[in-house]
């Protein structure tokens, strides 16, 4: 049966851009293999939990013609 929701997550933002502080936009190539495994995968209904800041954000990103 299809998940009704992947949830993916890491200690550290992961579609932020360069915020001074630890962040998946250190590491692209990571990113980038992290982006196109799920778009590869035609995984549907992904969130991303992420985290290690003090404020809350909430972002979109398409990958694979879905969004994270």
């Amino acid at each position: 049966a299809p998940f009704a929701l992947r949830l993916l997550a890491s200690p550290t933002q992961v579609l932020r851009t360069w915020n001074g502080q630890e962040a998946w936009a250190n590491m692209p190539d990571e990113r980038a293999k992290l982006r196109a495994t799920v778009a590869a995968a035609r995984a549907e209904r992904v969130v991303l939990l992420s985290g290690d800041v003090h404020y809350g954000e909430l972002h979109e990103a398409t990958c694979g013609g879905g969004a994270l």
